[in-house]
């Protein structure tokens, strides 16, 4: 989101080291505020990572040096995140984003990549009006559920109802090649309930006609008596690009939802997150067009023209 027209403010922990200056600096010249970044001494390394990518065989090798010091809560201010209109954490640092939760009301946008043994990531969750799950994520809560009973997507229902709650409590999980799906209340309880799971609603092959923007599928589904909508977005199958690195796809659709949300809308709430859904896909195929996280990151110029044919 640096370099856009949303004010950015970054709260984490960089070394003191030569890779923490060439990380601020790049923070600093793609307009990002770095003012809550807590600097540690020379002595303090930064965490970095190497991607390797391999184009014939569309893999790629991540070798992670981590950090040597990490943020504690002593080195964040209370006020800190007292007039941001969204906080977005990707999991990283639980315990100081929860402590400013504690403090302050604001909308939450929380990631959930991975759950590790004995995680405090879930402590999160409460307070989380948006959360937003990789693939291999339910899976994971499934298995920290210690269900004995064969995998299945119901498990994200449990984990939507320990949100925020209300209207305003959304659960994405992107699918890879097979796009995304949301969790959300249902805006009308007089809708009919389809007859389906929300496994076959994610097992559904996305044939819909090929059009310029992803294709969207809603669904009324009763789960243990309660009412829910989800929102079943393709992949865009129109893209004209050759599809050459994957890495900082994920990281390209939470910038490009938590983007959406700024923006002022007076759309119904399920058009939307439908919306939100499909602009998240379309800016997650520009980064993958190209070798390296950045360089194929959509400009300011085709980000408005997109969210234009969406809201069109």
């Amino acid at each position: 989101m640096g370099g856009s027209d949303v004010k950015v403010s970054i709260i984490t922990k960089i070394g003191g080291d030569i890779i923490g200056d060439l990380i601020m600096n790049k923070l600093e010249s793609d307009g990002i505020n770095t003012d809550r970044v807590a600097r540690g001494d020379k002595s303090q390394t930064s965490g970095f990572s190497y991607i390797i990518v391999n184009t014939s065989t569309q893999s790629r090798t991540c070798i992670h040096t981590p950090a040597s010091s990490y943020l504690q809560s002593s080195e964040v201010e209370a006020n800190f995140i007292k007039d941001c209109s969204i906080v977005f954490s990707d999991g990283r640092f639980p315990g100081v984003v929860l402590n400013l939760l504690r403090q302050h009301k604001v909308m939450f946008y929380l990631e959930c990549e991975r759950l590790l043994q004995n995680d405090s990531l879930l402590d999160l969750v409460p307070f989380a009006d948006f959360i937003l799950t990789s693939s291999n994520f339910p899976l994971q809560y499934h298995e920290h559920l210690q269900k004995q009973n064969k995998f299945s997507y119901d498990c994200l229902f449990h984990l939507f109802d320990k949100m925020k709650g209300g209207d305003h409590s959304h659960l994405i999980t992107t699918l890879g090649s097979r796009g995304s799906v949301c969790i959300t209340r249902c805006d009308d309880g007089s809708d009919p309930a389809d007859d389906m799971s929300i496994d076959e609603v994610i097992a559904l092959e996305d044939d819909g006609v090929a059009s310029e923007l992803p294709n969207l599928r809603l669904f009324n589904i009763k789960y243990c008596k309660k009412s829910y909508t989800i929102i079943r977005c393709g992949i865009w199958k129109t893209h004209p690009f050759e599809i050459k690195d994957t890495t900082g796809a994920g990281d390209t659709f939470n910038g490009a939802c938590l983007y959406w949300l700024t923006r002022s809308s007076s759309q119904s709430k399920l058009r939307s997150l439908g919306g939100m859904m499909q602009f998240a896909s379309i800016m997650s195929f520009y980064c993958a067009s190209e070798i390296g996280v950045r360089k194929g990151v959509a400009n300011n110029h085709v980000v408005k023209q997109v969210i234009k044919n969406i809201l069109n």
